[in-house]
């Protein structure tokens, strides 16, 4: 058995019904961001990333690597979101360069 399993044995009958619990409050969080994402006309995945993008606490916004890292996505994958909402007209060109920039490739 994996040491991480491990753990999981040691859970009692109510903590395992929290855990369900929980794992299902999630999934319906999920599904309705999901559903609200779609019916604004968005990809659940763009509207993940600028909501990653807004929730940055940096004074410059996020690095590309940050937003990947967010998403658990890998790096070309966040770019070719960032670059689906500039196209869509949801995220500006300057924003993007700013982002570029702080990860060296403007």
């Amino acid at each position: 058995m994996r040491p991480e399993m491990h753990a999981f044995h040691d859970l009692t009958a109510s903590e395992y019904r929290a855990l369900g619990d929980f794992h299902y409050q999630l999934r319906r969080f999920f599904h309705f961001s999901e559903q609200s994402a779609k019916e604004a006309g968005l990809e659940p995945r763009q509207h993940q990333i600028m909501l990653a993008i807004r929730a940055s606490e940096g004074a410059h916004g996020p690095t590309v690597k940050e937003l990947a890292d967010r998403l658990l996505v890998r790096h070309h994958s966040a770019v070719g979101l960032i670059d689906r909402l500039v196209k869509q007209g949801l995220w500006s060109e300057s924003k993007t360069v700013a982002i570029s920039a702080r990860c060296g490739y403007a």
